[in-house]
């Protein structure tokens, strides 16, 4: 009886699904108001010293072309002195689907070596702009970074031990041609972890920054955290912290050979940093050495 009950209500289960619909199960699917997406999730800026850049073009879609329309946006960036707008919205003319945002950009307050960013997203006002605009399958928001970096120039070779990777390597150093601070001048160890561990680091672009003075004595590592190009199992990278503040912290040479303290940091996946143990590194600049000249 029981084995009877449960057939009887499989078929008319069936039977209520078949009758759903005249045209089937899979209904079409109708977007019932328009829809607003960026064209791009992202644009990047890597400009050399004497590279120019006023404004950034942020282009907009929308799913039809209707009578024209104001949304609002928000702009949020890092360095209001550097990056900014004119108004916080985006105009669609009459009968297009397509309009551009300015983002501009000052590019006499930029730092050398410092990036920033600027990230558009769409403002909900229930009234040009709701819950249902942003697209289905679009970009809801679009972020800009512009860094200008230094020209980087060959400054020759160190020979590098590495606590961290329990190995040595061959690692190529360049001197930022533009930097002189006081008389200090910026050096980079040129993807350092990509020698001394490529299993660990498979790519290049990771570099080691610091600052030597006139007599190439050791002055400071910068910036206070440095990417090492490794992944770290919490979903985020591996870092050198290095702060002038902490005890621990420390940059020191003899002659040519100089020693790197401070501790090893990793971050997860939202960004979040935390300091994981203590770190010593080594090298001896055994080509180019600035103290030779």
């Amino acid at each position: 009886m029981k084995l009877y009950k449960s057939l009887m209500m499989t078929v008319v289960a069936a039977a209520a699904l078949t009758s759903c619909s005249d045209k089937g199960y899979w209904e079409p699917y109708e977007i019932e108001e328009t829809q607003y997406s960026f064209a791009q999730a992202k644009q990047s800026f890597s400009l050399s010293a004497d590279d120019a850049l006023s404004s950034v073009t942020v282009t907009v879609y929308r799913s039809s072309e209707g009578a024209e329309v104001t949304i609002p946006v928000n702009v949020a960036v890092t360095d209001p002195n550097v990056m900014g707008v004119e108004e916080s919205t985006i105009t669609f003319a009459d009968g297009s689907n397509t309009a551009e945002f300015e983002v501009l950009v000052n590019e006499a307050n930029i730092v050398m070596g410092t990036t920033y960013t600027a990230q558009i997203s769409f403002v909900v006002d229930s009234v040009n702009f709701t819950e249902n605009s942003y697209s289905v399958s679009g970009n809801k928001t679009h972020t800009i970074s512009v860094v200008k970096d230094y020209t980087w120039v060959s400054a020759g070779q160190v020979y590098m031990a590495s606590n961290w990777a329990g190995a040595y390597a061959y690692v190529k150093v360049e001197n930022a041609k533009e930097y002189n601070a006081n008389g200090n001048k910026l050096y980079r160890l040129m993807s350092p972890y990509y020698y001394l561990e490529p299993s660990y680091c498979p790519k290049p672009g990771a570099h080691i920054q610091f600052v030597l003075d006139a007599e190439a004595n050791a002055v400071a590592l910068t910036p206070t955290f440095q990417a090492i190009g490794e992944a770290a199992s919490a979903g985020g990278e591996w870092y050198f912290y290095w702060n002038p503040n902490a005890a621990y912290c420390s940059f020191t040479n003899e002659g040519n050979v100089y020693t790197m303290k401070g501790a090893w940091a990793y971050t997860d996946a939202a960004g979040n940093a935390s300091l994981y143990d203590y770190a010593t590194e080594l090298f001896q600049w055994v080509e180019g050495w600035p103290g030779a000249q």
